[in-house]
């Protein structure tokens, strides 16, 4: 038999499961490692098959050049962000005209709007960068997705010092 030394968080959580689950603490520990050595060396061995498959892939002349496959990956990550972008700006657009006969006032007009492109939810922000907003849609969903605009505009902020008012 071995010794293990474990630190004494693991061992913490080690019993902690051990209870939860009615094992003995020696027999889970067992079978956890006997997992992770068994995952560990089926990862091990598809690597080794992955290299193979490439070797004789490159041997029978079935391959392609890294900055082909980078270039590639690059086109089809890039064709994905721009959809995911304009996905994003459609649906923050629907939730904010839904909303702006609520939210569209003259003490708001100018105010950054936090929305939560999941629930449809909102918050004002009380500051310019909208950190308070966005710390309080999160205490309301866990998994908000926010997106800033600026009520009454175009445009959250300018490089140029003007922004454009939406129309009325």
């Amino acid at each position: 038999m071995t010794t293990i030394m474990l630190a004494p968080q693991t061992a913490l959580k080690l019993t902690e499961m051990a209870i939860r689950e009615g094992w003995d603490e020696n027999t889970l520990a067992d079978a956890l490692l006997a997992e992770v050595l068994e995952a560990r060396n089926q990862d091990f061995m598809e690597t080794l098959k992955g290299i193979e498959r490439g070797r004789q892939a490159y041997t029978e002349g079935r391959s392609r050049r890294l900055s082909e496959c980078v270039s590639d990956v690059l086109q089809r990550r890039q064709e994905r962000d721009a959809a995911h972008a304009k996905e994003t700006n459609d649906r923050s657009w629907e939730i904010y005209f839904r909303l702006r006969p609520q939210i569209e006032t003259p003490e708001t007009i100018g105010k950054l709007l936090l929305l939560d492109l999941n629930s449809g939810d909102y918050e004002i922000a009380n500051d310019e960068l909208g950190f308070n907003a966005v710390a309080t849609l999160r205490e309301r969903h866990s998994d908000v997705d926010a997106f800033g605009m600026r009520i009454g505009y175009k445009t959250s902020v300018s490089f140029c010092g003007d922004l454009e008012r939406l129309p009325e």
